[in-house]
């Protein structure tokens, strides 16, 4: 019997009021307290969702994640071995970024996956050697903005007719195949219908893992044929402090590092798994939860978990939550009409309506949650 024990963690941001921390301390101080979990680990994978930069910069709006890559250093002694950039904060200081980016990683000794300098190194995955075992890592990520393209740096695309290729011929020289996809709307409990069904697809293709985030809330996780679905594993260093965009939705200060042990006997491979919750605390490093906490995160866990099954449930959840992004535009829009004029407010309507990223909550809330 062989076994490769692996551990995912959701999103990873160091900019904001992280920043200063790393900067005094060191980037691993962020993760100190989360050492217990990964010290029986051989690999853990983690999305970071920031991106580095070499020069100086003026303080960044609220929305752009930017650390400087000095600040980076020491991010190796993390526990995190290799990282998934395939989201939407890594483009935030452009190709430079991305650059300065994948540069502190290898300096640090980490590998990474899910961008690049054009679509083919945005696209190519990474295969690492884990007690004998290849364990080879694709990422994807849904914000059409950010795409590479056969000239131009950017993030994997998450589209179907590209991902399912990629996963197809990552099984026929893997032994362990993990799809890692930031994707969905943010705050939503439960994945939209579309993305449940995607990444059963992405199962039947050939992946052991699906792996999930961008929401920054937990959402369930399911076994599908012999495979194991995490639809989102929420946040893990996330500057939370202050940060009322986040804590508008309290599940944000929570999240869960999700342990897998792959076992093979002969040539019957198997997966066992459990939750690690971790609350992020007011300095905005995570730790271990404990006692009531632990328990509510872990039966919260559960139940979101059970009800993956029920369809209904799924697309009520989908059809409630693009009925809250219809509210939150309609209002964006108004205010817009009131300070700049009407002609401005239907321009950016006319852009919302253009953007894929957004057509999906207009579909879902036109088809009661069915699509989108």
């Amino acid at each position: 019997m062989s076994r490769v024990a692996l551990a995912f963690v959701g999103d990873v941001c160091l900019a904001g009021d992280v920043r200063a921390q790393v900067a005094r301390f060191g980037a691993a101080h962020a993760f100190e307290h989360v050492q217990t979990i990964f010290a029986d680990r051989d690999l853990v994978c983690g999305n970071l969702e920031c991106c580095f930069v070499d020069q100086d910069f003026q303080e960044p709006s609220h929305n752009v994640m930017l650390v400087p890559a000095a600040a980076a250093k020491g991010l190796g002694r993390s526990g995190i071995g290799v990282w998934s950039l395939s989201n939407n904060h890594v483009m935030d200081a452009g190709p430079d970024g991305l650059a300065a980016t994948v540069r502190s990683l290898e300096d640090g000794g980490m590998r990474h996956f899910g961008a690049g300098s054009d679509m083919a190194q945005a696209e190519r995955d990474v295969t690492i050697d884990v007690r004998g075992r290849r364990v080879t890592f694709i990422g994807a990520c849904d914000v059409p903005r950010y795409f590479a393209t056969s000239t131009a740096a950017g993030i994997a695309p998450l589209v179907a007719s590209r991902l399912l290729p990629r996963v197809a011929d990552a099984r026929k020289r893997a032994d362990i195949v993990v799809c890692v996809l930031h994707a969905d709307l943010e705050f939503s409990e439960y994945p939209t219908p579309a993305r449940v069904r995607l990444s059963r697809t992405l199962i039947e293709q050939g992946a052991d893992l699906v792996i999930a985030h961008h929401p920054h809330v937990c959402q369930g996780i399911e076994r599908y044929r012999a495979g194991l679905i995490a639809y989102s594993l929420g946040n893990f260093v996330f500057p939370l402090s202050g940060n009322v965009y986040q804590q508008r939705y309290p599940a944000t200060a929570w999240g869960t590092a999700l342990c897998i042990d792959v076992e093979w006997r002969g040539n019957e491979k198997s997966l066992a798994w459990r939750n690690e919750p971790v609350t992020i605390g007011e300095d905005n490093r995570p730790a271990p939860s404990r006692g009531d906490a632990r328990n509510d995160q872990l039966a919260t866990l559960a139940r979101l978990s059970d009800r993956l099954a029920d369809r209904t449930v799924l697309r009520h959840a989908w059809w409630k939550r693009c009925l809250e992004e219809a509210r939150a535009t309609y209002y964006v829009l108004h205010h817009r009409r009131g300070r700049v004029g009407l002609r401005s407010a239907l321009g950016e309507a006319l852009e919302i309506i253009r953007d894929p990223y957004e057509r999906r909550w207009i579909y879902g809330l036109l088809t009661g949650g069915s699509v989108g």
